[in-house]
Parts: C-alpha cells; structure tokens; sequence
C-alpha cells in the first residue's frame, strides 16, 4: 500500500484527525496501523485534537434493569429517531450483576456492581474493561455520593466513592496510580440522597441543600434548607464550597441539576415551582468558583404540555440548545430544547423508552475515545472485549 511508505509521524497526523469510529475500523488496514491506533501515547494525541478543534463525539450510555444489555446514544445527531443514532453494545459484565453507571472521564466509564461491592472503569467505545481492587465497604450499603475524575499534574484516575453502611458514612477513594483506596473526610457532604458528581477543572461538585433549624420549616412542615455548592479539588484531595444566591432565600427551586455545559461552564436546572416543571430555569456560572457571576441563561416555559412533567436531567447543554432526560407522568422521554424558542411545550421528542427505568445511576454520558489506562496496569491485568478491539498478541507486530 501507499500508506506504507509514508513517514511514521504524516501517518500518526493524519490518523489523529479522525473520529474514533473510523480509527477502530482502520485498525485492520494493517499491522502498522494496527500498532499505532493501539499505542496510548497516540491514544492521547487523538483525543487531545478532537478536543481542540470540537470534533469530540458524544453518547449517551444506558442500559435496562430487565436485560443484560447497554445501548449509545449519539447525542448530535439531528435526529435521535434514525436507527443510526443508537448502537447496542455487549454486556461485559457477570450475568444478572445489579450494574450502576455511575460517571465518566476522558472516554472511560466507571461502573459499580451489586451497590458498591465491586467497581470496573470501562471504555465502551473499544471494549476495554478493568475491575478495580474491590472497596472492602459492609454488606449492607448504599452508594450515596460518587465521581470520576483526571488529574494531570500526576497522570493519574481518581474514583470518589461515599455509601453509607451499617448507619455509618464512609467515602473512599481509589488512585489508579497508586493502585489502593484509602479513606476521605466526608463531613462537608451533609449527605443527601444519590448524587453523582459533576467534573470540572479536575474538581468534583455536587449541588446540595443543608439543613436549617426547625425554627425555619415551611407552611406545610418541610425543611428544603439553603442550596450550596460542594466541591472536592481530586489533585489537593481538598473540600470547598460555594453559595449558590439564586436559589436561596424565599425561592423554593424543585428537583435542581447540576451539569457542565460543553464550553466548559457549570449550570443548573432548575424550577421554582413545586409540584410540576410549569416552568424550567437554566442558569450558568460564567467565572468559575464566583458565586456571583450566576446568570440566568434562560426560562423555558410549558406551552399546556399534555402530560405533566415530573423531572428533568441535563444530558448535554450546547450554545443553540439542551438535551435533556424528561420523566412524564406516562413515562421517559429524551427532548431537545432549542435555547432560542425558551418555550418547553415547542420542543420535539426525539426518542422514548420504557425499558430504562427513572433511575439515574442506570445512565451516563461520555465522550468516545482510545484510552485503555495501559499505562496503569500490568499486561495480565488487561482485559479487552474481543469484538471491539484486537487480541492484545496483535499489538506492535509489523
């Protein structure tokens, strides 16, 4: 072939440049392609570049209690109708395992099974899977608080885990560099119901609300307490916290969610109204860690929606429109909101389920990528879906 003969390093640029679909197809041009889409230094260079010029691909992963399968959703496609917007994908985990999906970093997955007894960090867009040492939690837990992050500085996974056990609160992290977990002060978590944490500058945040004295209870006897901000910095493996103004004082914002949007600004959906979404805020904090610059980015009102609207989750936030995760009285849809019509009722359904029950650490977004964390891990600790990726023998031959 031509491409034999071009230089090693036209080669690499070229292939770079590509999505990360194609580079897995193009892995059985040869075996010197072969070796180089495998490497993990060209791993990072990829997605390095796609994130510089805003090629990255992202899906949505969700999976069913009731079959031993997960599903991708292509999350930029005009229409999430078409067949070619969902990719099924096998199920790498033991049969009948209670799997939670629980976040995602840099293309990897992290995934708990049977509420915390066993962890694996997984690349579903090449198949590799790693089971991380196991935790040691009680029999009896519940995963409560939990993140996944990337430190650059020393090129190194952190996995943020908090259950509460045997009326105990307990969080662990675990360090892929170093290989252990080992236990974290928890006292600022307040602990609240399942949050998943929302990454950010190599910082964990959860939005969280904390309890106020019974002197402040509400008409009708509920403590909704003041919102703030919770954020855990995985590279000093330090808590800090933010005010957030816009929901405090005698607003009472209902089933609030925080997300990260895709230039790189945390927001938060929010409603002011109790009982249903009659109305959805967006807002976005514009400098990071100010609690002041909270802008309101806009108001979608419900147009006479014919079912009522129960929750919504921030998918992906993009500058022209959301996509968001909506609970109806009748069940799950997935809709696109188009920032400019701010009018929630005018908004199309792009896809429904029944199959995927309301239960959000059964669903996760991520961003397609090479990374396999051979870096990390010894050879025979490596295990790689034979239907998605080469056997590992294929790997630098020719």
């Amino acid at each position: 072939m031509a491409g034999e003969h071009l230089p090693e390093d036209i080669i690499v640029k070229i292939l770079s440049n590509l999505p990360v679909k194609s580079l897995i197809r193009f892995r059985c041009v040869s075996k010197r392609w072969l070796s180089i889409v495998a490497d993990p230094q060209f791993a990072r260079l990829q997605f390095k570049v796609a994130c510089e010029q805003q090629t990255l691909s992202r899906r949505f992963l969700f999976s069913s209690r009731a079959t031993d399968q997960f599903e991708s959703l292509d999350l930029e496609l005009t229409s999430f109708e078409a067949n070619s917007s969902i990719r099924k994908l096998d199920f790498p985990f033991p049969a009948h395992s209670y799997v939670s999906l629980l976040c995602s970093c840099n293309g990897l997955v992290c995934v708990g099974l049977d509420r915390g007894e066993s962890f694996y960090i997984w690349n579903p867009s090449i198949g590799f899977i790693h089971r991380l040492p196991d935790p040691c939690f009680s029999s009896e837990r519940r995963i409560w608080y939990y993140g996944f992050g990337y430190v650059s500085a020393t090129d190194d996974y952190k996995l943020f885990v908090g259950v509460a056990a045997d009326l105990v609160e307990v969080v662990q992290m675990f360090s892929l560099r170093a290989r252990h977990w080992k236990k974290i002060d928890a006292d600022p978590l307040y602990w609240n119901p399942v949050q998943r944490g929302v990454l950010l500058n190599e910082t964990l945040h959860w939005l969280n609300w904390v309890a106020r004295d019974y002197a402040d209870l509400d008409s009708d006897g509920e403590d909704d307490g003041e919102p703030v901000l919770i954020a855990f910095d995985l590279a000093r493996e330090e808590f800090w916290t933010n005010p957030v103004p816009f929901a405090a004082g005698e607003h009472k914002y209902r089933d609030a969610e925080l997300g990260v949007s895709c230039d790189g600004c945390l927001h938060v959906i929010c409603s002011p109204h109790r009982e249903s979404l009659v109305s959805v805020e967006f807002w976005v904090m514009r400098e990071y860690g100010k609690d002041d610059s909270w802008t309101k980015l806009y108001n979608l009102k419900s147009c006479n929606p014919p079912k009522q609207i129960r929750s919504l989750i921030p998918i992906l936030v993009m500058q022209t429109c959301a996509i968001v995760m909506m609970r109806t009285d009748s069940g799950l849809e997935w809709v696109r909101i188009d920032h400019h019509e701010e009018k929630l009722g005018e908004t199309s359904k792009v896809a429904a389920t029944d199959s995927v029950p309301w239960i959000r650490y059964r669903m996760t977004g991520y961003e397609e990528s090479l990374f396999w964390i051979s870096d990390y891990l010894g050879v025979e600790e490596t295990t790689v879906a034979s239907n998605t990726r080469p056997h590992k023998a294929e790997i630098g031959e020719g």
